[in-house]
């Protein structure tokens, strides 16, 4: 009889803690998902695992989506995101490589006198003819043109701040997805107490 009792209380127990944990659980998942932008986290468990959250870790949780949003807002400036800066400066270098290899494809097609008088005058040992600096004039073109449109592409994605936008549209759809979390009624202060946060 006593077997019984024990057996009895214990699975009562069971079913009674492991709801709260789960939803630490989900509440702790939530949160870290939304601390590192993770729209694919986020998305998985409340729309396909179906993620329950009591009210007050709910509004909890879209204070802090609240709040990551604000903040993505405050990091669109290019000296603000060193990912956009990396990529204007790098396709800033690449316009300038751009403008060498034009400036070598102008000067051998049009000067090729000069460059010929140049390496006699330098005792290179590679002798090149008038007819062979044509030659390499519409290929080094051909590659300052990409090097300049390249450039260009990536200067202009760089100054836009392309990467601190798509951050903050994901913070955004991020805390759309937070609106969906369904609530329960099971209180649970567990995360509050541990004072996990931002």
């Amino acid at each position: 009889m006593m077997k019984r009792y024990f057996i009895g209380s214990f699975l009562c127990a069971i079913f009674i803690l492991a709801p709260m944990h789960a939803n630490t659980t989900t509440e702790s998942q939530l949160l870290a998902a939304l601390k590192n932008t993770d729209e694919k986290t986020v998305f998985q468990m409340v729309i396909m695992e179906n993620a329950t959250v009591d009210k007050e870790s709910k509004k909890y949780l879209f204070d802090a989506a609240e709040e990551l949003v604000a903040q993505k807002e405050k990091s669109i400036s290019l000296l603000k995101s060193w990912r956009d800066l990396g990529v204007f400066g790098c396709g800033l270098g690449c316009m300038a490589l751009g403008g060498l290899f034009f400036h070598c494809a102008y000067v051998g097609r049009f000067y090729p006198e000069e460059l010929v008088e140049a390496q006699k005058e330098l005792n290179i040992w590679t002798h090149l003819a008038k007819k062979d600096f044509q030659f390499f004039a519409p290929g080094a073109l051909g590659i300052a043109l990409s090097l300049v449109g390249l450039g260009g592409y990536y200067a202009k994605k760089g100054w836009i701040c392309n990467t601190a936008l798509h951050l903050r549209e994901n913070a955004l759809r991020i805390q759309g997805l937070i609106k969906k979390v369904p609530t329960s009624e099971i209180k649970n202060s567990k995360l509050f107490s541990l004072g996990v946060g931002f």
